[in-house]
This record gives C-alpha cells, sequence and structure tokens, in this order.
C-alpha cells in the first residue's frame, strides 16, 4: 500500500478505492483512485483491569474518515441522507442494508492473500427489526444497536442501513450466520454520531452545514466547510455575500442559518 497510509499492523494499511457510481464490468483503475485517508476521529475510552496494561476500548463502533477526492475525479460528490436525529427504531420496523458480503474471500471461495483482481457485487437485504439494545456503558458493546430477522454476511459491517423513508439511520455491526440475524448501529440512539460528523445537519437528512458564497444573480456558487477555505477558492473575489448554510449537495436547496 501507498507509504503515509495509516498503520493498521505491520505491511497492512488503510486505504480507500475511488469509483465514481457503481461499475460493471473491469473498469480500470488508475493509481490516483487508491486514496490515503487525509484524518481518522473516533471516541473510545480506556479500558482498566488490575494487574493488566490499559488499553483502548471501542464506545460507539463509529468513526469519522476524511478521504480527498484525486484531481480525475468528475462530477459532484454523492452524499447520502444521513438521519442522526429524528428517526429511532421500533420492533416490527423494516430496514434494508448494503454491502459488500464477503468482500475479503478469494476466487477459490476461501481467504486468500494472494494478489487478485477485485470483483465484487454490492449486496442488499430487507430485514425487520426484532429486538432494540439501547446504549449501556457497562456493556461489552456499549452503543445502541437493534438486531433483525436476516443475517447480514462478513465484509457488510460498515455499510449503510436504510430506513423507509431511504434515509440512513445507522451502520451494519454483525451477522451471525448459524442463528441467521444481524445487527446494526443507529445513529440518534447517542450523541456521538452528531459529535463524530459536525458538518451533517442532524435534523434535515441529505443537508450538511457548510458556507456558501452566493454570485450576483443571488445563486449559491460554491460552498466549503469553512469560511476561510470559502475566501481561498479561486473566484470568491466575485462573490456578493457569504455566510453559513445547511446545504443539500444533490439538489442545491439550502438554509441560511
Amino acid at each position: 500500500m501507498k507509504d503515509g497510509a495509516p498503520a493498521l499492523r505491520e505491511h497492512v494499511r488503510l486505504i480507500a478505492l475511488e469509483l465514481e457510481g457503481i461499475p460493471y464490468g473491469a473498469p480500470a483503475i488508475r493509481p490516483e483512485q487508491w486514496r490515503n485517508f487525509e484524518g481518522m476521529f473516533a471516541v473510545s475510552g480506556v479500558k482498566s483491569e488490575v494487574g493488566r496494561a490499559p488499553e483502548l476500548r471501542n464506545v460507539t463502533e463509529l468513526a469519522s474518515l476524511r478521504i480527498a477526492r484525486s484531481a480525475g475525479a468528475t462530477g459532484p460528490g454523492l452524499y447520502l441522507g444521513l438521519d442522526l436525529r429524528r428517526w429511532s427504531p421500533s420492533v416490527g420496523d423494516r430496514v434494508t442494508a448494503f454491502g459488500f458480503a464477503d468482500l475479503d474471500v478469494g476466487a477459490d471461495g476461501e481467504g486468500s492473500d494472494d494478489l487478485r483482481p477485485i470483483s465484487q457485487d454490492v449486496y442488499g437485504s430487507s430485514a425487520t427489526i426484532t429486538d432494540i439494545e439501547p446504549a449501556d456503558p457497562a456493556r461489552g458493546r456499549p452503543w445502541p444497536f437493534f438486531r433483525v430477522d436476516r443475517d447480514w454476511p462478513g465484509g457488510m459491517s460498515g455499510g449503510p442501513v436504510v430506513n423507509s423513508s431511504r434515509h440512513v439511520i445507522g451502520i451494519v455491526s454483525t451477522g451471525i450466520s448459524f442463528a441467521a440475524t444481524g445487527s446494526a448501529v443507529f445513529f440518534s440512539g447517542s450523541s456521538a454520531p452528531e459529535t463524530l460528523f459536525p458538518h451533517v445537519d442532524p435534523g434535515a437528512p441529505g443537508q450538511i452545514y457548510c458556507w456558501g458564497g452566493f454570485g450576483a444573480d443571488g445563486v449559491v456558487a460554491m460552498i466549503a466547510p469553512t469560511r476561510d477555505a470559502l475566501m481561498t477558492m479561486d473566484g470568491s473575489t466575485e462573490l456578493q455575500d457569504v455566510g453559513p448554510m445547511s446545504y443539500n449537495t444533490n439538489t442545491g436547496d439550502y438554509i441560511c442559518l
């Protein structure tokens, strides 16, 4: 893997593959589409036991990653509609999970470290919520989660879970094949997601907090995470007004703050 990528363990690095849309067939992958993480943030605790060295403890099963797009990327960035606050699970609710099931399984059907082409389909699974566990700091898995009546196979972990309004309300946590059950962390069960994803508008799925710049026609001409970043962008000297807003990157709708 590339130098500079975060080290997971010896000879293993965390890295992202940038794909425009969902390709079919065997698309060519340019070297610059392998993207290093520019930043990673997670909320952790410290586990201390008598006679043992303290160790970090996962308390949310969520992480915020920053991955810059390559220079060859085209079109607007795709943002899924995250609902961090409004939706709460109920037993009997239907949800759908997406992910890359068995992504780490080689072409021979067994795990393999040999170099091989990447070939993978997106797997979708609709399920019914059967049980809900609220956040509990004393539990081994302290984050809030719900169980469903379908197995969500390995490789789907971290994939989005969508409700009937087509909003992402959590991520796949685990699957148990022999029990035909899976589980997901849901966002509204704690304040951690709003801390991890401060640029996501928690009350308006699909919208992000940002700074926007208006052109002479009164239309939003450009957006950036901060005012300073906006003012350093090409063309910013032509802006007629700037201000903070909640902005929908897919539709262009916005609310001035």
